[in-house]
């Protein structure tokens, strides 16, 4: 390694200080420096357009993959949990249901400060939050399809995992909203925010032409009877009874 590094090293030094040694006709003939500085000139720009081009295709490729990414999480933000939270919390209890819908408005407004001191800039990054708000989701989901007996029937799961779905997906929201307004030039910003709108209103819209058959037309979930919540609760249970 060490032999390489001085290989490097005598090379610079060659090149640097001996230049005019070594191509004496850029020193000597005036044409001959006209012909070698153009051909350099025209080697850069071939070499910044060849890289202007391809940086472009991964800023558009980056730029249409977050639009999807924030359409998944404004689908499931405003649509697909909403839609179903009542059937994944409410059979565990009256409490339960009131405290993860006023926890998770709690949650929402602070996650969206978060994206000020925590900003991952990697798409994987990005798509890995994007996965678990996913998978989250796709929990909430499972426990709707299981109401009125839902897992886990006696614990606080459900409202930790509404919790960090509101949290989680209002955090992811902010954040590709920021960095498609920061990584947009000037002249691109006003459009790429405008499209960051619509995909954040298609997102919203698709899932809710989903969730709205599956919940009023199919009915796939069933609501927990007001008996069945009462037997959550010793005061409660009395109250059915009488």
């Amino acid at each position: 390694m060490s032999m390489w590094l001085c290989l490097s090293v005598a090379a610079f030094i060659a090149l640097h200080w001996f230049s005019p040694l070594i191509l004496p006709a850029t020193v000597n003939d005036n044409a001959s420096v006209v012909k070698v500085d153009k051909k350099i000139d025209n080697f850069e720009q071939k070499t910044a357009t060849t890289s202007r081009t391809a940086d472009w295709g991964y800023q558009s490729k980056r730029f249409w993959f977050l639009l999807v990414c924030l359409a998944l999480v404004c689908a499931q933000m405003n649509s697909i949990v909403p839609s179903i939270q009542s059937f994944s919390v409410m059979p565990y209890s009256l409490l339960t249901y009131h405290l993860a819908l006023s926890l998770s408005n709690l949650a929402q407004p602070l996650a969206c400060f978060l994206p000020f001191w925590l900003t991952p800039k990697s798409t994987r990054m990005v798509a890995s939050l994007t996965g678990l708000s996913s998978v989250l989701c796709l929990w909430i989901l499972v426990l709707a399809v299981q109401s009125p007996t839902p897992w886990l029937y006696y614990s606080f799961w459900a409202v930790c995992t509404a919790i960090c779905s509101s949290f989680l997906n209002a955090y992811l929201r902010t954040l590709i909203t920021s960095l498609l307004r920061e990584e947009a030039v000037e002249a691109e910003k006003e459009s790429k925010l405008f499209w960051c709108g619509v995909v954040m209103q298609i997102g919203s819209f698709s899932g809710s032409i989903i969730m709205f058959p599956l919940v009023n037309l199919l009915h796939i979930f069933e609501s927990a009877s007001a008996c069945h919540l009462c037997d959550l609760n010793a005061d409660s249970a009395s109250f059915c009874k009488a």
